[in-house]
């Protein structure tokens, strides 16, 4: 996720200099928890072609089974070869 945050800052529209300096962190922090579950749920929707589990435990379940880890891996590794600023395009498209 630093990478990607170090985009942000560094990017020509500058879209941290609006957030307040003391809110940037807390920002950090909400931008990679829901980026990981975005993952997540992009991960078993369009690599496993399985819907979202609406109880709180079955997701869990589903998150430690070898097929979800082998199929997040091979979509981390396509979200992290993309240029930082380009990250969530993949999202518009199943992975590989």
């Amino acid at each position: 996720m630093n990478t990607y945050w170090d985009a942000l800052k560094t990017a020509e529209f500058k879209p941290l200099e609006e957030v307040p300096k003391h809110l940037r962190m807390k920002l950090y922090g909400l931008v990679r928890k829901f980026t990981w579950e975005f993952i997540k749920a992009h991960v078993i929707t369009n690599k496993m072609k399985l819907e979202i589990p609406n109880n709180v435990d079955d997701p869990k379940l589903l998150e430690y089974s070898a097929t979800f880890k082998e199929e997040l891996l091979g979509g981390l590794k396509e979200i992290f070869a993309s240029p930082p600023l380009q990250m969530y395009e993949i999202f518009d498209e199943p992975f590989g």
